[in-house]
């Protein structure tokens, strides 16, 4: 299997789910419109992350319900935002706490209640007639301490599963904790507990019709990011992520995340003229606060950053990173922003930055332990990406004394979070011989949710254990497909298929095919390609003697748990640095154990020196 590591176990149930064994609170109907069933009129669509503290206690616990069956998939047309029971798509949600945050959204005019509510959002505006003329605003107060997030990041019409006529949009993720909305007058500022107001104490409460809260700030003020579930009262859903379902699969072909970057450029969403600003979209033309850039055009995201938008920063560092977009490459200006964004609390901005100081292709000296430090702010703030980075600093003593269990623990919160390559290592943890017990259906549960986010390493990994019906049922067909998929989506990964075409397995034998496989992952970085070719087509083959070493220690425990593929693969990369005598072994032993891979590979001529 290929290298991967990170995480402990992922709590992948949804929280906040209503209780059948307590009586139902009273919850208020703000108009006639909070239910679902009642929405008629057109609605402003286009904001991905829409509030749903507009919502009817029972449509946001139907909403709840759905995401614990799988993906929840809705329809945000013109006529409404609702919620498809029967449809789904075959996923699931993770939780990864926080330290509390407390923010207050004010919407003051109709556009902006239409554009942030699109459930209830038409009522709500009629409801306040010409007092926005008058002064009069919409206050939202939000507490967060978590949030709930599947590794799908694109969803294509053919993994849609039910009756799913009119589904526009999925479910990427939701923003958990306790929300507050009350009528409030522009002139007068007000804190998140102050809106609270009578309601602090949980429940939902009314007040001149308006009024509506959910959870105990009492219970939110126990947020810990430690938590592997929201505290007590504290975990309603208050702001979705919405992600639009591709037409079709070339459109939804995402490439998997890079190292460096945290992932790709992700663009913020506005209804048309509007843009992201101060948790809410807004008219373009009514803020001269800095808003958030779309995460399309370098400048614009620039210029948003001078201006002190925090995430515009973090978007333009990216670019700079990468030279997409329009930026020109520079990784040291990047930098330079990534710290401007990290010091002023941008938790995303900080992860990047620890990558940054790691990678010796972006700075002279890498620092270890400043990376380290990077990824546990950014982690304690709930970013996925930096509990990634916390995991593997603990794994490989990066920065820090190694240490397997806060290595299990971070990988498992990176994993909840949605970040795919965190799930794929714990997987390979979970096989054994790592300081974890051997759970090979647990291991295989978290390769497929890998898979799902298209972590090439993770199908790959779950490929194997189809190959060779390790805590799932064998079959070569699927197996092949799964690493087609893999070497689809990530060079890195054609080795997989290198290894069906040498083996005749779901692939006609075709040497050449073996090595022009093996030279594309190779290329891509792909330590055990490298080695194979090295070993036995030209010992002329550079070779990542790091990566070889932590490829090698991984498999190597792996293998003296059973996983009879990686003391192949420990065996190569004997062979490619020279221990020919202990990889020969290695190579017998793995062949003797049932590796028809180490059969084929112990008939070749080794030509490493």
């Amino acid at each position: 299997m290929r290298r991967a590591l990170l995480a402990l176990t992922a709590s992948f149930a949804i929280m906040g789910c209503p209780d059948p064994n307590k009586p139902e609170v009273e919850h208020p109907k703000v108009g006639n419109i909070i239910d679902p069933s009642a929405q008629q009129t057109s609605v402003v669509t286009g904001n991905n992350e829409p509030l749903v503290v507009d919502w009817a206690a029972t449509a946001r616990g139907n909403l709840e319900t759905t995401m614990h069956d799988g993906l929840a998939i809705v329809s945000f047309t013109p006529q409404g935002l609702r919620v498809l029971n029967g449809c789904h798509v075959d996923g699931n949600y993770g939780f990864i706490g926080m330290a509390m945050k407390q923010q207050v959204v004010r919407l003051e005019n109709e556009q902006e209640i239409k554009a942030n509510l699109p459930l209830g959002g038409l009522g709500l505006a009629a409801q306040f007639g010409g007092e926005f003329q008058r002064g009069a605003v919409l206050d939202v107060a939000l507490v967060m301490v978590g949030k709930m997030r599947t590794t799908w990041r694109s969803v294509a019409r053919k993994d849609l599963q039910g009756d799913c006529a009119g589904a526009t949009h999925f479910v990427r993720g939701a923003l958990v904790g306790a929300f507050a909305m009350d009528k409030g007058q522009k002139s007068q500022a007000r804190a998140a507990a102050q809106i609270f107001g009578f309601g602090a104490n949980g429940g939902t409460r009314t007040s001149e019709g308006l009024h509506q809260t959910d959870g105990r700030l009492e219970d939110c003020a126990k947020a810990s990011p430690e938590l592997p579930s929201p505290p007590g009262q504290c975990a309603a859903l208050v702001r979705l992520d919405l992600q639009e379902i591709a037409q079709d699969e070339k459109r939804a072909d995402v490439k998997a995340q890079p190292s460096t970057t945290g992932d790709a450029v992700e663009t913020t969403k506005c209804p048309s003229g509007m843009v992201s600003v101060d948790g809410k979209c807004a008219e373009k033309g009514s803020t001269t606060t800095a808003y958030e850039c779309t995460g399309e055009r370098a400048d614009e995201c620039y210029t948003q950053c001078e201006k002190g938008n925090l995430a515009s920063c973090t978007k333009r560092a990216q670019m700079g990173l990468t030279g997409v977009n329009g930026a020109t490459k520079e990784p040291l200006a990047a930098a330079k922003l990534l710290a401007v964004a990290c010091k002023a609390g941008h938790a995303r901005g900080c992860g990047i930055l620890g990558a940054v100081f790691l990678d010796p292709k972006l700075v002279q000296t890498p620092d270890p332990k400043g990376a380290f430090d990077l990824f546990q702010r950014a982690c304690n703030a709930g970013d996925e990406f930096g509990c990634y980075g916390v995991g593997g600093s603990y794994l490989f003593g990066r920065g820090v004394a190694k240490d397997q269990r806060s290595a299990v623990n971070a990988l498992a919160k990176s994993c909840s979070g949605g970040w795919d390559a965190g799930c794929s290592d714990l997987g390979v943890l979970f096989l054994g011989g790592n300081g974890l017990a051997r759970d090979d259906v647990k291991a295989a549960t978290l390769f497929k949710r890998a898979c799902d986010g298209k972590n090439a390493t993770g199908c790959g990994n779950l490929g194997y254990m189809v190959e060779t019906g390790t805590g799932v049922s064998k079959d070569i067909k699927l197996a092949a497909q799964l690493y087609e998929k893999a070497c689809n989506t990530d060079d890195e990964s054609c080795s997989s298929v290198a290894v069906l075409f040498q083996l005749g397995k779901g692939e006609p034998k075709n040497d050449g095919a073996v090595v022009k496989l093996h030279q594309k992952a190779c290329t891509a970085g792909s330590v055990i390609s490298c080695a194979f070719l090295k070993s036995y087509v030209d010992p002329r083959v550079t070779l990542d003697l790091e990566n070889a070493k932590n490829a090698m220690s991984v498999w190597q425990g792996t293998c003296s748990n059973g996983i009879v593929r990686d003391c192949t693969q420990a065996a190569v990369i004997a062979l490619s640095v020279g221990l020919k005598d202990q990889g020969s072994l290695l190579m017998k032993k793995a062949c003797q154990l049932g590796d028809d891979w180490a059969c084929a590979n112990d008939k070749l001529v080794i030509k490493a020196q």
